[in-house]
């Protein structure tokens, strides 16, 4: 006989599965005493229970879902209790309430063991019939309930009947603690993976860890993590009771980042265990997070809670891990985009605005400030100097990342690098400065550049430079404009770049510039106008003029110099 799954589904609620308890006897479910069971009766009880738990057991090595499971159980059970009919109202895999049904049950009867209390005898109403109930239950939690319909009155063999669906019952319960148990993980599982969508990966994790602690009875949970994509800085989260109480950013525990600035990363390690003593935790549960089959840590998960966690917590801990894991490699994916753009603190605001890239990297026209900063005689430093192909690339790779550094320090935008020119933009990506503001940026930001490019001779590997008769030393040719550009997001990759024949100006400009030279257009130097603190001292020469090929008119430009 088939089972049939009746009705609408009813809109979901999630059932907490609690671990599971002791084998209950099965007069415990009786509300009142039961006659003692002759022997016979016990002895049929013991062949009900062999044959129930050896059914199950076949569907369980079949692996059947629940509906195919009741399929096959529900009828050979009616069979071997002497029932008509059977039903059970529970919860499927996707934690759904459905009835499904053995035999045939009016829509009164439906109705009657729909009800949050239920009557255990029923006696139908053309009296033809009588039905006997029974609650099932996780964990001493009501998840549904089964019932079996006997032809004619049984009114006086109620509690021997009921005796024997009780131990039907116990069999079931076990099936529906491990479906109760896959269908909430599960469901924990979407929670947190719509949770952690949140483009605001801190709101993702308290989203996160509000839906875990809904789950299991946490106490306090520590998320340490590492920028993996900027300067390797450590960031944390301590909850309790579910609730931020301290992070990096704006609400820093003393002890735990003095700890961090010692140790750093190091504390990431799975054989560090400082973290827990220096937070007053004891007895944390801790947990390694790691990117897919890599070895590196990408954080570390601490937990505790008042009473332990069961088999099931652990499992659920496992789950949350794993999805802040994959949140983790996506955020640090993030950010190593932007930061081949951007300083760490400039992406660490981007990234707190759920539509930052609408906000403030999509395609739009503004006046910025330019730089073009390019290494004298990089040509013949290379082909004459360093010679070897190592040397000269450490020497790009330290002047470059200390050329951006310094573009960042200034509120600069790093463009690209062509060759060995660092091409730096002012304004972006929030625009709340100035103009004049901008250009006096970039004038500061090109006379830190050349300074820190003649400090490099005193580097041991790079005196040679210095010594050589080849060139006169080191030094950086710079040119500087303000002029309106489309500044955004372009191009398959997505850089973060601008378009303007200003930048070409400003190119041309830089190809001017001589050794330890900063140039500046004519119109950037007027909006400049009177020295702001930053570049008071310094001297402009000019106005000058240059003629530029395929250009109408000669560049106008002033030189920077220093008293």
């Amino acid at each position: 006989m088939a089972v049939r799954a009746r009705g609408k589904k009813v809109k979901k609620q999630p059932v907490k599965p609690a671990a599971r308890p002791a084998r209950k006897q099965p007069k415990a479910r009786a509300k009142s005493a039961r006659p003692a069971a002759t022997a016979l009766e016990l002895a049929h009880r013991l062949a009900l229970n062999s044959f129930a738990d050896g059914l199950l057991e076949e569907c369980s090595r079949d692996k059947m879902s629940l509906r195919a499971t009741l399929d096959r159980f529900l009828p050979a059970i009616a069979a071997r209790l002497g029932a008509v009919a059977g039903l059970v109202r529970t919860r499927d895999e996707q934690l759904a309430l459905e009835c499904y049904e053995s035999g045939a049950w009016s829509d009164d009867e439906r109705a009657g063991l729909s009800r949050e209390t239920i009557r255990p005898v029923t006696r139908a109403a053309d009296g033809r019939r009588t039905i006997i109930a029974q609650p099932l239950d996780v964990g001493g939690r009501k998840v549904g309930v089964a019932a079996f319909a006997f032809a004619g009155d049984r009114r006086a063999d109620s509690d021997t009947l009921a005796a024997r669906i009780d131990i039907v019952c116990e069999q079931f319960d076990d099936v529906l603690a491990s479906i109760q148990q896959a269908g909430y993980k599960q469901e924990l599982i979407v929670r947190l993976q719509q949770a952690l969508k949140n483009v605001v990966f801190d709101r993702g994790v308290d989203d996160a860890v509000s839906a875990l602690g809904n789950a299991i009875p946490l106490r306090d949970l520590v998320l340490i993590y590492q920028d993996d994509a900027g300067d390797g800085s450590v960031s944390y989260r301590i909850y309790r009771d579910g609730l931020c109480t301290h992070d990096a950013e704006s609400r820093p525990h003393r002890h735990l980042q003095e700890l961090i600035d010692r140790e750093g990363a190091t504390l990431l390690d799975h054989s560090r265990a400082k973290i827990a003593p220096v937070l007053g935790i004891e007895g944390a549960l801790e947990s390694v997070l790691i990117a897919g089959l890599s070895t590196r840590a990408l954080g570390k998960i601490l937990a505790t809670a008042d009473n332990g966690l069961s088999t099931f917590g652990l499992d659920l801990l496992r789950v949350f891990a794993e999805c802040v894991s994959q949140r983790l490699v996506d955020y640090n994916r993030e950010r190593r985009h932007l930061s081949q753009f951007f300083g760490p603190a400039v992406i660490n605001e981007l990234l707190q605005d759920p539509n930052y890239t609408e906000s403030y990297l999509s395609p739009r026209t503004e006046e910025v400030a330019l730089i073009y900063a390019d290494i004298n005689s990089f040509t013949k430093i290379s082909e004459q100097i360093l010679l070897d192909p190592g040397k000269i690339g450490r020497f790009v790779d330290r002047w470059s990342a200390g050329a951006v550094d310094i573009l960042w320090k200034n509120g600069g935008v790093f463009d690209k690098m062509v060759g060995d020119c660092v091409i730096g933009i002012f304004g972006p990506p929030f625009f709340r400065t100035t103009p004049r503001q901008r250009i006096t940026a970039a004038v500061k930001a090109s006379r830190e550049i050349l300074a820190f490019t003649i400090g490099l001779e005193a580097d041991p590997e790079l005196a040679q430079i210095a010594a050589s008769p080849v060139v006169p030393g080191l030094g950086v040719a710079v040119g500087l404009n303000l002029c309106p550009a489309s500044v955004g997001l372009f191009g398959p990759n997505q850089d973060f770049t601008a378009f303007s024949s200003g930048m070409n100006a400003t190119a041309r400009l830089q190809s001017l510039a001589g050794f330890r030279e900063i140039l500046i257009m004519d119109s950037a130097r007027d909006a400049l106008g009177d020295l702001a603190a930053p570049i008071r001292d310094a001297r402009f020469e000019g106005p000058l003029e240059a003629p530029v090929k395929n250009v109408a008119r000669p560049l106008t430009y002033y030189r920077i110099t220093s008293p």
